[in-house]
């Protein structure tokens, strides 16, 4: 007969086929019914952000979309300290459109500002890596983890971790053509793991899977007695 897992896969095609995954478990601390399928809550907030930004961006003028991606990250702001504020459950900070819209928009913000023709950004674009490792670096020393463990932690994770790769981005955007930048990101190592780098997010959850069930038992016992610091031991998991 079938296995639970596949019946409880089987049981949430429903939702990843119109990807609302993520509203579904917004109050639980997983997003599917099966480990090697979490990760794909995070596909269900891009469609969810892609159902209204193209029509936001054909609505509005060019020369207002920076403006308008500015307004949509405070916007992803406020509603996390609302959120945190009301003492939500901090996975629905991690997993909603509205509390994770921050990324998109930054990015979107970049793209419009090349699109322009613009030949620099805003001053205070440049200090955003600084500003965003600034808040995890907080977090790490007031809370001691950056592990998303309540709300206000969550909050301030996301957001420290969207400012800093928006930044850095930016900075990529903007290095001199022969600058060490450029050329560090011209390696072909980096070239080749960026071109299959989203097909290897969505296996990455199966693979490390199949990497515990099967080849940790294999090293465990030259480990000193010591079991891999695996969060799901192997011996859990059935296929």
């Amino acid at each position: 007969g079938q296995s639970p897992r596949f019946d409880r896969s089987l049981s949430w095609l429903p939702h990843f086929l119109v990807f609302t995954q993520n509203l579904a478990t917004s109050t639980s601390a997983h997003t599917a019914p099966v480990r090697e399928l979490e990760h794909l809550w995070s596909l269900a907030v891009e469609e969810q952000f892609y159902l209204f930004w193209p029509w936001l961006v054909w609505r509005l003028r060019t020369e207002d979309l920076p403006r308008v991606c500015v307004r949509v990250v405070l916007i992803a702001w406020a509603c996390k300290i609302v959120l945190a504020t009301l003492d939500a459950y901090w996975h629905a900070i991690y997993i909603l459109p509205f509390t994770r819209m921050d990324g998109f928009a930054i990015g979107a913000y970049l793209a419009a500002h090349q699109l322009l023709g613009r030949s620099a950004f805003p001053a205070w674009v440049r200090p955003l890596p600084w500003l965003g490792l600034g808040l995890l670096v907080t977090q790490y020393l007031v809370v001691g983890t950056l592990h998303n463990t309540s709300g206000v932690q969550t909050a301030l994770a996301t957001s420290g971790t969207v400012l800093m790769f928006g930044g850095l981005l930016h900075r990529a955007l903007t290095a001199p053509e022969r600058g060490w930048l450029t050329r560090g990101l011209s390696n072909r190592v980096l070239i080749f793991f960026g071109a299959y780098s989203y097909g290897l997010y969505l296996i990455h959850n199966g693979v490390d899977t199949a990497a515990r069930l099967y080849f940790q038992p294999l090293v465990e016992p030259y480990l000193l007695g010591n079991r891999l610091p695996a969060v799901y031991p192997a011996k859990t998991i059935r296929i």
